[in-house]
């Protein structure tokens, strides 16, 4: 019974592939060449960014996010740099940066360190592979990570 299975499955892929052949024998037509015969003007180039972080940073800006006003926000300082996303539910909330420095990050570490951000320290710096992130609460019952890869940054408030 397997073996008649087997056949009759072999049989049914075989057909399938004789399917997608050329019908009546004939070869595909091959594309037709034309001509043009008017001059064109190539299509204008903008200069491509010259690193990620230019990249990301030119993304950011299309997707630019005002800084919310929320229970979160008023534990955190205001970053000085622009945010892309933003979201906030009863538990979390959390925001999204793009063509942030490192050295930008540390600094608005120190500043969260400042405003209390300093209890039960994670923190993490693997510059070869672009990852970077902190991990502290404020002794409140809230927790803050901060964390870089590749270019895209999150900061992230939680409840405890």
């Amino acid at each position: 019974m397997k073996k008649l299975f087997a056949f009759v499955l072999a049989l049914v892929l075989v057909l399938g592939f004789a399917g997608c052949g050329p019908k009546n024998g004939a070869e595909p037509a091959a594309p037709q060449q034309t001509t043009n015969e008017t001059t064109m003007q190539p299509p204008t180039q903008t200069q491509p960014p010259a690193n990620l972080g230019e990249a990301m940073s030119e993304l950011n800006q299309l997707f630019n996010a005002e800084w919310p006003e929320n229970e979160f926000t008023k534990l955190i300082p205001k970053p000085t740099f622009n945010i892309s996303v933003s979201n906030s539910d009863g538990e979390a909330f959390t925001v999204t940066a793009l063509g942030v420095t490192t050295d930008q990050l540390k600094d608005y570490v120190n500043e969260l360190k400042s405003a209390g951000f300093n209890q039960n320290q994670v923190f993490s710096d693997t510059a070869v592979l672009g990852i970077y992130s902190y991990k502290a609460d404020n002794g409140k019952g809230y927790t803050v990570e901060v964390s870089s890869m590749w270019g895209v940054n999150t900061i992230a408030v939680t409840k405890a």
